[in-house]
């Protein structure tokens, strides 16, 4: 597998990005050289032709210097304060998460399909226990003064192996 590594460190290197910013980005975009580099050996590419056009794409991160670029001077990191758990941007943060999360669903449509139909059977069996608890234990008995419905249980001495069960109603 090659290195990427290296070589992105030093197509990033105009940006002047932070430390951990930039270490972010590098470990991002590492992962998807790797992935695509996988992806044509799989293919029935040469290791040198996969090599080769995985650096073409890596060629495409003039596009990805200026839309980082773009970014890093809109939004400037809200710093950290120990002790706090609270941020001014949170509906930023949920925005891009809800963005970055969508991203990686679509490039793995079999796991979408296979969590969403997941959610789908895990709701539906909820909703169906939900129901038979509500009507069967929750709501009251459908017939008035239901509250004083008496169960008695007796047992016959000469089969004592047979029980019965008599309701009563109270009032």
């Amino acid at each position: 597998m090659p290195e990427w590594k290296p070589e992105i460190r030093q197509r990033l290197a105009d940006l002047n990005l932070e430390p951990a910013r930039e270490a972010a980005i590098v470990e991002e975009l590492t992962q998807d050289l790797d992935d695509c580099y996988d992806e044509l050996l799989a293919g029935g590419a040469a290791p040198t032709e996969a090599y080769r056009q995985t650096l073409a794409e890596l060629g495409k991160i003039k596009m990805l210097q200026q839309e980082l670029q773009r970014v890093e001077r809109q939004v400037t990191p809200e710093p950290i304060v120990l002790g706090t758990n609270r941020r001014s941007n949170m509906i930023a943060d949920l925005w891009q998460d809800l963005r970055f999360g969508s991203r990686l669903l679509c490039k793995h449509p079999g796991f979408t399909v296979l969590a969403v139909l997941t959610l789908a059977l895990g709701m539906g069996a909820n909703t169906a226990v939900f129901s038979v608890v509500e009507t069967e234990l929750w709501k009251p008995l459908p017939f008035p003064s239901s509250e004083q419905v008496v169960a008695v249980f007796g047992t016959n001495l000469k089969r004592p192996t047979e029980k019965g069960s008599i309701s009563l109603l109270f009032e």
